[in-house]
């Protein structure tokens, strides 16, 4: 149940329900939907001080001036709050126990007044249960989540793509919260080399397929030499790195506070690939300097990864992906390549083949 303590904190809610009323004259996609979100909540909230304890002792005129207390309305404003509960109402009924719906319903402002039958309901729900529509309105129910409870907004696979020419059938697969990776390396799945042939420079004593940035022979760290034990990754990479996704330019990656130059900001992961399984998506080339330069996978941070995926090319950058032996493993790590101070975008210049915007393999970094 929704209580008036969770929807309306003091000086939150009412501030938004209030600056969205006051954009009742904008009809653009966001404005409409804002405006049946929160008179659909307003419709919940309604019907939740009517039902408990205290609202039970209470007539409809008292109810309606609780909330209009806590709106911060005029009592000359009633008119307005009852009719944006009886809209609300009949977003909860056409939406029934799938809030998320609310979210691709047509974007018709004469729809304000619709209203259905139970039967007519149940009809629409009936010819929308298919795993796309599903796939949709999970999405939406998130949404309404980062909206109206104030949740990290989650991000979806789909978004590191151009959709534009897919099919329903083609898009549904990105149609999942991407995977942010929180362990520090990159995910391995054996069946994504089960067919690649093994790479030219391949060690004989390494088998193939296996995973290719493990180091099993020799020296497993160049910066503490330790073969087990090594602690070089936990503190040469932050936990927590000190940047921002979404910067004044918009999406890139920001500093925040000053870094010195070679710093490790992180490591860039995703899925460990074969090479050329992904031609027409992102990928970045890993390879192993102990086998010639070898190029034995790529990067592929299309459906899990961090934050590093979205660092911007530049001409003139302030870090470069360089591969590390660290900890066991071969690395691409981020590294500054000289000092930058507070709100600078940490940008890198990738390689060949790289255009802006381009969904390419980046061929090295430098």
């Amino acid at each position: 149940m929704i209580s008036i303590s969770s929807i309306f904190p003091e000086g939150q809610y009412h501030e938004f329900i209030n600056k969205v009323d006051e954009m009742d004259h904008f009809n653009t996609p966001i404005h409409i939907f804002l405006r049946r979100l929160i008179r659909m909540k307003m419709a919940v909230l309604y019907e939740d001080i009517r039902n408990n304890a205290e609202g039970k002792r209470l007539d409809a005129i008292e109810h309606m001036n609780n909330l209009l207390l806590k709106l911060k309305w005029p009592d000359t404003e009633t008119g307005k709050l009852q009719h944006y509960i009886r809209e609300g109402k009949c977003w909860n009924t056409i939406c029934g126990n799938e809030e998320g719906l609310l979210c691709i319903m047509p974007l018709d402002t004469n729809l304000s007044d619709l209203a259905m039958f139970q039967e007519e309901v149940a009809r629409l729900h009936s010819q929308l249960k298919n795993p796309f529509i599903t796939a949709l309105t999970n999405i939406g129910k998130q949404l309404i989540a980062a909206i109206w409870e104030g949740r990290e907004l989650t991000e979806f696979v789909w978004e590191n793509f151009n959709t534009d020419d897919l099919s329903p059938t083609d898009i549904l697969p990105l149609l999942q919260p991407y995977t942010n990776i929180t362990i520090r390396r990159n995910h391995y799945n054996p069946k994504e080399l089960e067919t690649a042939p093994m790479p030219d420079n391949w060690l004989p004593a390494y088998p193939w397929p296996s995973d290719p940035a493990a180091i099993r022979h020799g020296i497993y760290c160049n910066f503490c030499k330790r073969k087990k034990g090594c602690q070089c990754t936990k503190k040469r990479m932050p936990d927590i790195p000190r940047v921002e996704i979404d910067g004044p330019k918009g999406l890139g990656i920001w500093s925040r506070g000053e870094h010195e130059a070679g710093e490790w900001l992180g490591e860039l992961l995703g899925d460990l690939v074969a090479v050329g399984s992904h031609p027409n998506e992102w990928t970045f080339e890993l390879r192993r300097p102990d086998m010639d330069n070898e190029l034995v996978a790529e990067i592929y941070p299309g459906r899990r990864g961090n934050w590093m995926r979205k660092v911007n090319h530049s001409e003139n950058p302030t870090a470069a992906f360089v591969p590390v032996k660290v900890s066991g493993r071969w690395r691409v790590v981020l590294e500054l390549l000289r000092d930058i101070r507070d709100g600078e975008e940490i940008t890198a210049m990738y390689g060949r083949g790289y255009e802006k915007g381009s969904q390419e393999r980046v061929e090295g970094a430098g």
